[in-house]
C-alpha cells in the first residue's frame, strides 16, 4: 500500500497589536493588576492553551498589524511600551509559541507597523520569513490570496461586501495574467470574523488578537469584535476544512451604571 500523507495544518491570525494595553501580551509583559491587566492575562492564557492544543502547524500566517506602533493619535496613553523594537520582540515571542515548520507574514498598516520603518521586518527576521504586501500561497494545491487591509461596513449585512470584492479583483488580475487565480481569500484589519463563498471559493476576514478594549473602538465604532484565529486543515487531494477558534472574553463585558 502507498504511503498516506497527513493533512497540512495552516493557522491564520492577525492584528496582535503587541504593545497596546489590549493587545496580545506574552507573560513577560504582564504588568499591573487593574481590569485591563487581568484582561491581558485572560487573552494570553487562552491563546497559549489553544496553540498547545494544535499539533505543530505546517504553516502559520501572521497577517499584519502585529505591533501597535507609537500610539500617536492619543499620545500613547494606551501603550504598555512605546518602543516599537520591544513591541516587535513581544510579537515574535507570541508567534513562536506555535513552533511552526513555516511562517509567512504580510505587512500591516503604516500607522501601526511604521510609517518610515517596517518594524515588522524585525519579527520576520526572527521567524525566518520575509513579509510581503500581498501574499499568494499554495498548500496542497489550494491557492490563498492574503492581504492585511480590507474595507469595512457600518451595517451588519454589508460586512461581507469587501471580501467578496477581493475575489472579483483577483479574477480580473488573473485574467490579465498578473496574479494566480485563488481559491481562498484572507483579510484582516477589521477585527471581526466574517465569511462568504460558494462551492468553488471562500472569502473571509480573520478575527483579531486584540480585545475590544480600545479608546478608538469604544468612542467611534459600533460593531462587535471577534478575538481569535482560524485553523485550516488542507488534505492531499486539495479538499480542506476550516475552523474559527474564537473566545468570548469576560474582561470586556460592560456593566450598567445604576442611579
Amino acid at each position: 500500500m502507498g504511503k498516506t500523507s497527513k493533512p497540512k495544518t495552516v493557522v491564520m491570525l492577525g492584528d496582535l497589536h503587541c504593545g497596546h494595553q489590549a493587545g496580545l501580551t506574552p507573560k513577560a509583559w504582564h504588568y499591573g493588576r487593574d481590569k485591563v491587566a487581568k484582561l491581558r492575562k485572560e487573552m494570553w492564557n487562552w491563546y497559549a492553551k489553544e496553540a498547545a492544543s494544535i499539533p505543530t502547524p505546517h504553516l502559520v500566517v501572521a497577517n499584519g498589524d502585529l505591533i501597535d506602533g507609537r500610539g500617536e493619535a492619543n499620545g500613547a496613553r494606551e501603550l504598555i511600551t512605546v518602543e516599537q523594537i520591544e513591541q516587535a520582540t513581544m510579537a515574535s515571542e507570541a508567534l513562536k509559541v506555535w513552533g511552526a515548520k513555516n511562517y509567512a507574514m504580510s505587512y500591516g498598516t503604516p500607522y501601526h507597523s511604521g510609517k518610515k520603518e517596517n518594524y515588522e521586518d524585525l519579527i520576520a527576521k526572527d521567524l525566518g520569513c520575509k513579509p510581503k504586501n500581498h501574499l499568494f500561497l499554495e498548500v496542497n494545491g489550494i491557492k490563498f490570496d492574503i492581504k492585511h487591509k480590507v474595507g469595512s461596513s457600518g451595517v451588519p449585512h454589508g460586512r461581507a461586501t469587501a471580501i467578496n470584492k477581493a475575489n472579483v479583483w483577483n479574477a480580473i488580475w488573473a485574467d490579465m495574467g498578473q496574479q494566480p487565480r485563488c481559491d481562498v481569500f484572507i483579510r484582516s484589519h477589521v477585527h471581526y470574523h466574517m465569511y462568504s463563498g460558494d462551492s468553488v471559493r471562500l472569502c473571509m476576514t480573520l478575527p483579531a488578537l486584540q480585545a475590544a478594549a480600545t479608546e478608538y473602538g469604544a468612542r467611534q465604532c459600533e460593531g462587535y469584535v471577534d478575538f481569535g484565529f482560524v485553523v485550516f486543515t488542507i488534505h492531499e487531494d486539495g479538499s480542506y476544512d476550516w475552523e474559527p477558534r474564537i473566545r468570548k472574553l469576560k474582561g470586556v463585558n460592560e456593566v450598567t451604571t445604576k442611579y
